[in-house]
């Protein structure tokens, strides 16, 4: 995910010479971009906040900063000047939080950010993306680039399976059918994306269907009605805690548009990511595998 994330915006950097690249941090992903583009590439350190206050600056006088930093970090710590600085001022800047949801896997709470999406899609005039692939992540940060005003982009862990591969073709602003079905719908952001496509292959059948949610704000709320009129079975999954995350802006949506579907939920409820180990053992222990999915998938089928 993030050797997609160099990769697009080296060459996006080198097309519009306004992009600055600010990076709170002193890892790979600056040392590809200093060596690519050393004049537009800044390390400002371990100081998310200020790289925030100083990308309002630059996008005051005419530039187009990108501000990169751990994901956790950017969306808690900064939290504030991305509100007051970017989102009170329209000010065109882009935040990409990288290592969201439990990627960071073997640091610890400290490092997840399973909170983020609540937080930011509160944020007016905020608009929130979450790619679930390499691809998509080549896409969103072009995107988010050409998307006026602020804009803040999740990446979380590559998820291996890139259905982009099997002519997949990403829409701007939508969400979008990944697998069809036809008793039920699984709606999921971000790498998780993945595991509830194999949950899907691993019912059989063309039983539920998966909805890649890229876009969290604004949420493709003419979609969703679509779907809604076809199908009543609805299962959210996500990498984020239950409360005020995807599953929470879809709720708000199946209220407002009085939506007549079943809807559940499935992520971490009201708790902290439990454990320490790889990607995938955090996964299990969180009971977000993809036989966790199937598990939850099999109950609301019966019902």
């Amino acid at each position: 995910m993030v050797k997609a994330l160099i990769e697009t915006l080296v060459k996006l950097q080198k097309e519009n010479e306004d992009i600055v690249a600010l990076i709170a941090d002193d890892g790979e992903l600056y040392h590809a971009l200093h060596e690519a583009v050393p004049d537009r590439t800044i390390n400002i350190g371990i100081s998310e906040c200020n790289a925030v206050g100083v990308s309002a600056g630059m996008a005051s006088c005419g530039h187009l900063p990108v501000v990169i930093g751990g994901g956790s970090f950017m969306a808690y710590r900064a939290y504030e000047f991305i509100r007051n600085q970017l989102c009170m001022q329209n000010r065109n800047v882009k935040v990409f939080g990288i290592g969201t949801g439990m990627a960071i896997s073997i640091l610890g709470n400290t490092q997840h950010a399973t909170e983020d999406v609540s937080a930011l899609r509160g944020l007016p005039g905020l608009t929130v993306m979450t790619p679930a692939t390499p691809e998509e992540v080549k896409n969103m940060t072009a995107l988010a680039l050409e998307t006026e005003g602020p804009v803040f982009l999740r990446v979380g862990r590559s998820c291996g399976e890139d259905f982009y591969q099997d002519g997949f073709t990403f829409e701007p602003f939508r969400i979008q059918e990944v697998i069809g079905g036809t008793d039920m719908l699984i709606f999921a952001m971000g790498s998780i994306v993945c595991d509830a496509a194999a949950a899907a292959g691993k019912i059989g059948g063309s039983h539920v269907g998966v909805i890649n949610v890229h876009t969290v704000k604004p949420l493709d709320r003419e979609r969703l009605r679509m779907y809604g009129a076809k199908i009543k079975k609805w299962l959210i999954v996500e990498e984020h805690n239950i409360n005020g995350g995807l599953g929470g802006a879809i709720a708000e949506a199946v209220a407002d548009e009085h939506l007549q579907v079943e809807l559940y939920r499935m992520g971490l409820a009201e708790q902290f990511p439990t454990g320490y180990g790889t990607y995938q053992e955090l996964k299990e222990k969180n009971k977000l595998s993809v036989e966790d999915i199937c598990q939850k998938c099999t109950e609301i089928l019966k019902r």
